[in-house]
């Protein structure tokens, strides 16, 4: 069985601390996990970035086409170890439970609609010849984790992210624009 779960949200509301407890707790329940970390961080970290592109549809969609290619891999990858699970499980003949591969995504699709206007992410969908629908049916399960600018600003800061660079008030906005996206 392969679940895919994405862990979202505003900025410097918990995922990388939330990513450690999943991953902790699911191994303790016998799951094989794959973790695919940011695009845009990635991206960012290897000088990528929305002001060096042409525009801000070009840097997102740069951002999309690597988020699918990298969830396409990650979902291959996840067939290709529950299937050599299923093998070893067979041969043992055991009565061992059904091999479960958890696929735990640092953000989703929908989340690159935050940063763009409904006309470009429009055409980004055009571009990309995907739909909406097809995009979110992808994931089974989607957790927004709320920025703590909005209630707790005292934990707001850039110390586990060094490219955050949102002040709280732009956090708290992108964290709404981020639930938006995703209803």
């Amino acid at each position: 069985m392969i679940k895919k779960i994405v862990i979202t949200g505003g900025p410097c509301a918990g995922k990388t601390t939330g990513l450690s407890w999943i991953q902790n707790s699911f191994e303790k329940m016998g799951c094989t996990l794959l973790f695919r970390q940011e695009p845009a961080t990635e991206m960012k970290k290897a000088g990528i970035t929305p002001a060096r592109c042409t525009s801000s549809l070009a840097y997102q969609l740069f951002q999309m086409k690597l988020l699918i290619e990298k969830e396409d891999i990650f979902e291959a990858a996840a067939r290709d170890i529950e299937a050599r699970m299923r093998a070893e499980r067979q041969a043992a003949a055991a009565e061992q439970e059904e091999p479960k591969v958890l696929i735990i995504y640092d953000r989703g699709f929908m989340d690159n609609r935050a940063y763009m206007t409904d006309e470009e992410f429009d055409e980004a969908l055009r571009r990309l010849g995907v739909t909406e629908e097809e995009r979110i049916l992808n994931y089974d399960a989607v957790f927004h984790l709320e920025t703590t600018a909005k209630n707790a600003e005292i934990f707001y800061g850039s110390e586990t992210n060094a490219i955050r660079d949102e002040d709280p008030a732009a956090a708290a906005a992108l964290d709404d624009r981020v639930i938006a996206a995703w209803s």
